[in-house]
């Protein structure tokens, strides 16, 4: 599960506080 997905981003930017 190592791919530049747009779930991955969004796990992310949701995890970036």
């Amino acid at each position: 599960m190592s791919s530049h997905t747009p779930i991955d981003r969004a796990h992310r930017a949701a995890s970036n506080g």
